[in-house]
Formats: C-alpha cells, structure tokens, sequence
C-alpha cells in the first residue's frame, strides 16, 4: 500500500512538471490501483497459484516492478525540482 501513497505524492509533486512526467506518474498510480483492484478480487475469489515456483514468481514480481517504478518516479521529481 505504501507504493500508492507514493505514486499519489508524486503526482500531485509533478503538477506544474511536464506532460511526460505528468502522464508517467498518474498512469502509474492508476495501474497500481487496477493491481490491487485485481489481487484482491483475486484473492477473494480463493484462487491460488498452483506450484511452489508459481508462488514464489507470484510473490516476488510486484516486489521487483514497484522498486523500479519508484525510482522511475524519483528521478522524474528530481528532474522536475532541479529545473
């Protein structure tokens, strides 16, 4: 949860920023909040992923993404207050 509260934060940062990183960081807030839109229907329905390698992918996936979203993120900030 705490990758949306960041997204968030960065979109109302990069208000005055350009159209790029304006379009990047709300894109990326609605994408998380479509993720765990589904991972909790997902969940709710009682559906698990089969294997033991299947779990571990599924675990470890959001993990990688978020991590390099957020710093996609970062540097657009930092791009935006340098200037």
């Amino acid at each position: 949860m705490s990758w949306l509260v960041i997204a968030a934060a960065a979109a109302l940062a990069l208000r005055g920023a350009g159209w790029w990183a304006r379009c990047y960081a709300w894109a990326l807030l609605l994408i998380l909040l479509a993720a765990v839109a589904v991972g909790n229907a997902v969940h709710a329905t009682g559906h698990h992923p089969a294997g033991p390698a299947d779990q571990a992918v599924v675990a470890v996936t959001p993990w990688g993404a978020a991590a390099d979203l957020r710093f996609g993120l970062l540097l657009e900030m930092l791009r935006h207050f340098r200037n």
